[in-house]
């Protein structure tokens, strides 16, 4: 893989990201005004339970699909058996997890049942919508387009449509109707692509459970210590106050998922080069590509303290005014984000080294809801958002601790003879 081959992935992944994060932003302003603090809290909430049972239909193979595509891409039949197999472990999980989710919330959400089925609709449809399939097999052209497409209408209706407290249902419902749309889709195109599905093996299906395992468990960990926290405040403050810190972690999430598409596009290639002896001008092309990611980081983060008055102001209005500061706060996050991603997930990873990431992102997950939990009792809002940025420094400073005694960490940056 050559610096084109990362440029060309990163546009589509970047298209990717603008029907995934930057539409919702857009629509922002109407959903905000519509539904208000404390229903958005609620709804926010839920989403974030239902993103568990998404992660678990996931199972880790955003990381390790592409690994596994790139040791069978010459092997078409073993290929076609493991995707299987991956796929059939998503189902599986699928019932498993929408089952508990359904239990919680016929308990604790009586007043949304509706609403949250939908929302895991939506939720677990976009977890097995087959991105990493497509990214594992340079193919991105065709699921980029078809996300763009359908969510492009999907904001349009919602531009239309929302306008009360009231629509909030069918506000979901267009959500969740996209994500089907766009799920379906990708078995399609990969169908015509020429990828034949098949009954896999209980040995290939136990084999791909094991493989994805401590991957599945970093992804779970980086999730609790990036979305639990807006689960927290609502238990802690309310949801008038979980309404304000989700639209600021909105944001935070916004800019951050910019930096997904050249984060994404590195990772296999860094997979393919960490198997082998590494030729000089493929480093030279994993320490640029890390500092791109770090350069971009910092401005972002610069660009969402700088400019975080007038981003809520035209996204939210004056009754989320209180999200200011909040976002001032976690605007760093971004920058966190992107050093744990060079140090854990494109270095550490590609080395085999996934259960001492997993051990790292679970200690900081633990060290989050720590925070959270204790410093939004004593501080409030501004408590909860300086637990999640603290967080984020732990993780960053473990990772160094434990790569430092492999390499120079600033190798993965600079030339170093």
């Amino acid at each position: 893989m050559t610096i084109r081959n990362i440029v060309n992935s990163t546009a589509w992944l970047g298209l990717i990201q603008l029907s995934n994060y930057l539409l919702p932003i857009v629509t922002l302003p109407v959903v905000t005004r519509a539904l208000g603090p404390s229903l958005f809290g609620t709804l926010s909430a839920i989403g974030a339970v239902a993103g568990y049972v998404g992660l678990l239909v996931s199972y880790g193979f955003i990381y390790n699909g592409p690994r596994l595509i790139a040791t069978l891409r010459d092997e078409p039949a073993k290929l076609m058996e493991a995707l299987s197999a991956a796929i059939c472990v998503q189902f599986s999980f699928a019932a498993i997890g929408a089952s508990l989710y359904l239990l919680i919330m016929a308990i604790y959400a009586t007043e949304y049942k509706l609403i949250s089925v939908i929302i895991l609709l939506g939720v677990c449809s976009a977890s097995l919508s087959l991105d990493w399939v497509f990214l594992g097999l340079d193919r991105m052209r065709d699921f980029a387009l078809l996300q763009v497409i359908v969510r492009t209408i999907a904001a349009g209706f919602i531009f239309v449509l929302i306008r009360a407290p009231t629509d909030a249902l069918l506000y979901v419902t267009i959500n969740a109707c996209a994500a089907v749309v766009v799920a379906c889709g990708s078995f399609t195109i990969l169908q015509r692509s020429g990828i034949r599905w098949c009954i896999p093996s209980y040995r290939i299906v136990g084999s791909t459970v094991r493989q994805s395992a401590a991957l599945f468990l970093t992804t779970v960990s980086i999730s609790l210590y990036t979305t639990i926290n807006v689960i927290l405040v609502n238990l802690v403050l309310g949801p008038t106050a979980a309404g304000i810190f989700a639209l600021a972690d909105r944001l935070r999430a916004a800019v951050t998922n910019m930096l997904g598409p050249i984060m994404t596009a590195v990772y296999p290639f860094v997979c393919r080069v960490s198997a082998r002896p590494i030729t000089q001008e493929e480093s030279r092309i994993k320490r640029l590509s890390f500092l791109l990611i770090l350069i971009t980081a910092i401005i972002l983060s610069v660009f969402l303290f700088v400019f975080a008055p007038l981003i809520v102001s035209i996204l939210a209005g004056p009754a989320f005014s209180e999200s200011v500061p909040i976002v001032r706060i976690i605007a760093a996050v971004p920058v966190f984000i992107a050093l744990s991603n060079i140090l854990g997930v494109q270095t550490m990873m590609p080395l085999g080294m996934d259960r001492i990431v997993t051990l790292i992102f679970a200690c900081t997950a633990l060290v989050n809801a720590g925070g959270v939990l204790v410093l939004s009792n004593a501080f409030g809002l501004r408590g909860s958002a300086l637990g999640a940025i603290g967080s984020e420094i732990f993780l960053v400073l473990a990772l160094i601790f434990v790569l430092a005694k492999k390499m120079r960490v600033i190798s993965l940056f600079v030339a170093i003879r």
